[in-house]
């Protein structure tokens, strides 16, 4: 391993070569697969025997999006698929004649007989049964007879079962529930319940959850915000956090954005970058990074990408099923017919969406200046009496709770003043209010805290308390009005220590200080005894 790839691994990204190809080589990528796909008497085709439908789905797919799929041998796939790799006893397709079958084979069978016009020469009802079999009582699919459970295979299923139109005889409501079992805090999905979240697996998920149209189980934000940070420095996307970007993740963090239409929340121009350079310019192909050695599977998934990117003149993809017929499951813009190629939304809308995410704590989108007139006047009526949210910060901001449903307390009393609207001060170790009888309304009793620090407000709300922060008695300004947000007094937001923080640090620099002086005397006392 060269010092530069040491290097790389350390710092959990690459450099992008400055002589690295800047253009789409499609000539030499069309080369490549037909190569690849004559040579089977290679090594390489030897040893992928138990991947071979997946790998001849994957040239296939390539030359799709290159626009020269007539160029691949048919006939001789087609009784490749039929003849070799069904199995008439369960139904399911196998990876070779001498592998058993499974899920995900069977989905590359189908896809490729969409691709080849063929689909009619498939015994739906063979395949129904092996499908269906797959699903466990908990909603949980096993790709074959092994009982192996990855949501990859709730994916392959409902897939499968709904590009030969049998999408109603599976249990998708089961799968579904087994599907969000695996929904993780951070927003992403993992393998089974409890795994790490990962970028492919989000991708089988979130296209379990279109396929069912149950995307509004998730938090769409908070998933395309983890997606959106797999983005590295060098442009590239990971598959998870602290690993080094891959081609293969173009298309998987990606389809995954266009389903949740958020597609313009990755930086296109520095993706496309590093996409190109993966390119070998000797012998075509697409690495999983520069320098690599090229290969079908990051080829399709590089093409793929900047497919859906709209770069290159490739042709248009759906980013559920990836070939086949379109459905509209995902955003009209998105999903464009095959036979008229129009752009994708990507170009209609903010390349560079980053600083929005970076800076997500109380930035927002742009508000039309139509609207700003009227989310101030209901902003100056409430007079300053909204708040940050304190426990939890998203990006696009919080609802503003109306004044209606706050109650304010008195601190120094364990009662409700019986104004119907009160403060409270929770935190006993910051600045008392005092004089609070007689309390007026709301913006009276805000001008009387004028000078206070950092109060918290209750919202009761089916007996749910949520706590808010009013820093400085500057309010950060949130409104949502149709996913539009408007921020002013944004540099107020400083926050303040409070004195326990105080005294806890003070406790923790003394301790250190004391030991530092114990130090300092055990290593003098030697040298003093000797003088």
């Amino acid at each position: 391993m060269s010092f530069s790839r040491i290097l790389d691994l350390c710092r959990k990204d690459i450099d992008v070569p400055s002589n690295s190809p800047k253009t789409l080589l499609k000539d030499l990528h069309s080369n490549f697969i037909l190569k690849y796909a004559k040579s089977k008497e290679s090594y390489e085709y030897v040893k992928t025997a138990y991947l071979r439908m997946s790998g001849i789905y994957w040239c296939c797919g390539a030359m799709d999006i290159l626009g020269q799929l007539d160029k691949m041998d048919r006939e001789d796939i087609l009784k490749f698929i039929l003849e070799e790799c069904f199995d008439e006893k369960s139904g399911g397709f196998r990876a070779s004649h001498e592998n058993d079958p499974h899920l995900i084979s069977t989905l590359s069978a189908i896809q490729l007989l969409i691709m080849f016009d063929a689909i009619d020469r498939l015994d739906t009802n063979a395949v129904t049964k092996f499908v269906t079999a797959r699903v466990n009582e908990d909603g949980s699919v096993s790709g074959d007879d092994s009982n192996e459970l990855d949501t990859r295979f709730s994916f392959c299923a409902l897939a499968s079962m709904y590009l030969i139109g049998k999408i109603d005889e599976i249990n998708s409501d089961k799968i579904i529930e087994y599907v969000m079992k695996c929904y993780n805090y951070d927003g992403g999905f993992g393998t089974r319940p409890g795994s790490e979240s990962h970028s492919g697996q989000i991708y089988c998920c979130l296209g379990s959850l279109a396929i069912t149209e149950k995307l509004d189980l998730i938090d769409k934000d908070k998933t395309a915000e983890w997606l959106a940070y797999r983005q590295c420095p060098s442009g590239g996307l990971n598959g998870r956090p602290e690993k080094l970007p891959d081609v293969c993740y173009g298309w998987w963090v990606l389809s995954s954005l266009a389903i949740l239409k958020k597609l313009h929340w990755i930086d296109k121009e520095s993706l496309v970058k590093f996409t190109l350079s993966a390119q070998d310019d000797e012998t075509g192909g697409f690495a999983d990074r520069p320098g690599d050695y090229p290969d079908p599977f990051h080829t399709i998934f590089g093409l793929s990408a900047l497919s859906l990117l709209n770069e290159g003149d490739l042709e248009v993809i759906d980013p559920v099923f990836y070939e086949g017929e379109f459905i509209d499951i995902v955003d009209d813009e998105l999903l464009i017919n095959s036979k008229k190629k129009k752009h994708l939304l990507y170009d209609k809308i903010r390349e560079k969406n980053k600083k929005y995410l970076k800076n997500y704590v109380g930035k927002i989108k742009n508000v039309y200046d139509s609207k700003k007139k009227e989310l101030n006047d209901k902003l100056l009526h409430q007079n300053n009496s909204i708040c940050k949210m304190f426990d939890s910060i998203y990006k696009n901001g919080v609802k503003q709770p109306k004044i209606e449903e706050i109650t304010i307390f008195q601190p120094t009393k364990n009662r409700y003043i019986k104004e119907k609207k009160s403060f409270k001060s929770i935190n006993k170790e910051r600045r008392k209010v005092k004089n609070l009888k007689n309390l007026g309304k709301v913006p009276e009793t805000v001008k009387k805290l004028k000078d206070t620090q950092n109060y918290l407000f209750e919202e009761n709300n089916n007996d749910k308390y949520k706590k808010y922060s009013l820093p400085n008695l500057k309010c950060i300004y949130m409104m949502n009005d149709k996913n539009n947000y408007i921020s002013n007094n944004l540099s107020s937001f400083t926050g303040s220590i409070t004195t326990w923080n105080q005294l806890i640090t003070g406790y923790i620099l003394l301790f250190f200080y004391f030991y530092l002086i114990l130090e300092i005397r055990s290593a003098i006392d030697p040298i003093v005894q000797y003088v």
